[in-house]
């Protein structure tokens, strides 16, 4: 479904802006970024679905340009809703194809 619908609802605080800060670039590239990052994802990138406050979201670890992803992605009425995208943060993530997705990382400073 991420890859089909053309609506998308991507959150501050779990995804543009930590893509933002961590890609150094603003909340409009950083949402372009995220959205492009969700319509790529495959099958062979889901970890696991988690249920959260009585919401399910699926979970993906992937690669892009370098850079090891955790994206957290949920159904809205309307289409996607984007709840996480950064870096992994608790240890590598292991989708269903086996990779290991760890953090690749260039540290940019926190504003």
């Amino acid at each position: 479904m991420a890859g089909q619908t053309g609506c998308y609802e991507v959150t501050w605080a779990r995804a543009l802006g930590p893509t933002s800060r961590r890609l150094d670039i603003t909340a409009l590239d950083a949402e372009r970024y995220v959205i492009e990052t969700v319509r790529r994802l495959r099958i062979d990138d889901f970890v696991e679905s988690v249920d959260q406050r009585g919401s399910w979201f699926d979970v993906y670890g992937t690669y892009r340009d370098g850079l090891g992803w955790f994206v957290k992605i949920g159904e809205t009425d309307d289409g996607v809703l984007v709840l996480s995208h950064h870096e992994p943060e608790r240890g590598p993530l292991q989708p269903i194809s086996g990779a290991k997705i760890e953090v690749l990382d260039r540290k940019l400073p926190m504003p």
